[in-house]
């Protein structure tokens, strides 16, 4: 079997598995009538396996509002831990940038909105074997102008990182190799499609 098929392959059973997996592992805050929530789509990763969290901001008021925009790295902070506490983040995320007063959304009544990253844009790549917890802030900087300013922080959110074994191992190598080469490929849909991208060149 081809390298370039059996990564292809290892993408494929990651989406099938968190397409076909319907319960949520999620934490959530609620707050001056807005509600933040963190969520895996499970809580079992293999090494070099990427894990996808969705953070959403929703408004839980009855009248539509002003709210700053959820952006990893200014608005959300998100901060994963090992077993013994330490924090695992990188310090990637420069925390000089500016930001314009006119970052924010309009959020409807009930409306939500949510980003999703994958948590190896954040942490000391790659996450070893063991346990972790995971949890994220939402704040709104200073100088955004006409929106909720206060912070809300979720609880952790517990999920394990096992050993490989067998094809699985191949390819979470595999993929390590990927992400290093291909300019820090942030989400399975981007390594599907730069591998497609590969696979019509050859």
């Amino acid at each position: 079997m081809s390298r370039l098929l059996l990564i292809t392959l290892f993408f494929t059973l990651v989406v099938s598995s968190a397409k076909a997996e319907q319960a949520k592992f999620a934490k959530e805050v609620i707050k001056d009538d807005i509600k933040l929530e963190l969520q895996l789509e499970k809580s079992d990763f293999i090494v070099g396996e990427p894990i996808l969290i969705t953070v959403s901001l929703t408004n839980c008021q009855t009248e539509k509002r002003w709210l700053a925009e959820v952006y990893c790295g200014c608005t959300v902070k998100v901060a994963v831990y090992d077993c013994s506490g330490k924090d695992m983040r990188s310090s990637l995320v420069d925390s000089s940038t500016i930001i314009p007063q006119d970052f924010r959304w309009e959020f409807a009544p009930g409306q939500t909105r949510s980003v999703q990253l994958d948590l190896y844009s954040q942490v000391r790549y790659p996450l070893s074997a063991g346990q972790y917890t995971l949890t994220t802030s939402y704040f709104a900087p200073k100088n955004v102008v006409d929106v909720w300013h206060g912070r809300l922080t979720t609880s952790k959110l517990a999920f394990v990182v096992t050993e490989p074994n067998g094809e699985e191992k191949a390819a979470a190598e595999m993929f390590a190799e990927a992400r290093a080469s291909d300019n820090g490929l942030n989400t399975i849909q981007d390594a599907i499609d730069s591998l497609n991208a590969l696979r019509t060149q050859m």
